[in-house]
């Protein structure tokens, strides 16, 4: 990081724009090529997305977080992913069942949907209470 005695507010925070789009950039070709760089339905290299087979599964979004995480835990994430190309990835989460967090985030808000959103948030919620990093006013 550059010495602040010799940065304005705004070189630093121009500075730190491009090294967080460096870093997220770098992250998400390393992420890429580890997962194979192809759709894992189709085979097309082209607009590609990391999709969690079991969304249930999920940590976080590796895509906003490949350049800010550690190499280990995104290594952790990306097992539990494949890659797919914008079309295959619609089409998955299309076919989504009800009764699925997937398909509550794709718009569906029946009882059985909005029921297992309720349910991924209580299950992450209770996850980091035990972990003591969430703590409730």
């Amino acid at each position: 990081m550059p010495k602040k005695d010799y940065l304005s507010r705004e070189e630093y925070n121009a500075w730190m724009r491009n090294r967080h789009a460096r870093k997220t950039r770098e992250g998400r070709a390393w992420a890429l090529e580890l997962l194979g760089n192809a759709c894992a339905y189709c085979g097309t290299a082209e607009v590609l997305e990391f999709d969690h087979v079991d969304p249930d599964t999920k940590s976080f979004n590796i895509g906003s977080h490949v350049g800010r995480y550690s190499k280990e835990k995104l290594i952790k994430e990306l097992s539990k992913c494949q890659l797919l190309c914008e079309e295959c990835h619609k089409d998955k989460t299309g076919r989504a069942e009800h009764g699925t967090r997937a398909k509550y985030v794709g718009g569906c808000r029946c009882e059985a949907c909005t029921e297992a959103n309720t349910r991924y948030y209580r299950e992450r919620r209770q996850a980091a209470e035990a972990q003591g990093v969430y703590a409730p006013d």
